[in-house]
């Protein structure tokens, strides 16, 4: 959403965005800023809440992902690994991963619900 809003807004600063022209979900009908917008996307650099941000033909182009373990016990956490784009998941401290009878790391997900977002 944040490179959303930089993108129309440094497309309104440099070609004057007409907001007359409304969007509609309903029409299959392409809005005619639709690729500038796209293309400004694509230029904005920023810091989010994962880190730098930036796209790359519409895709973001970098994305470090910390894994935590959570000790219910002390209500504390420990990074055990990470994830990124370029080289997916590297867990550095498997022996504090709990295992199932099969010897396969027993990994949680949490998500948190920020409507209408999952974070």
């Amino acid at each position: 959403l944040l490179v959303v809003a930089y993108g129309v807004m440094a497309m309104d600063y440099s070609q004057g965005l007409d907001t007359r022209n409304r969007v509609s979900c309903a029409k299959e009908k392409p809005w005619e800023y639709g690729s500038s917008l796209f293309n400004y996307m694509n230029s904005v650099q920023t810091a989010g809440l994962t880190g730098d941000i930036s796209l790359r033909s519409g895709k973001r182009s970098s994305l470090d992902l910390d894994l935590m373990m959570f000790h219910a016990e002390t209500r504390l956490t420990d990074k055990i690994g990470r994830w990124n784009l370029q080289s997916g998941l590297d867990i550095n401290r498997t022996v504090l991963i709990p295992t199932k009878d099969t010897g396969i790391p027993h990994l949680m997900v949490v998500t948190r619900e920020e409507p209408p977002y999952v974070m």
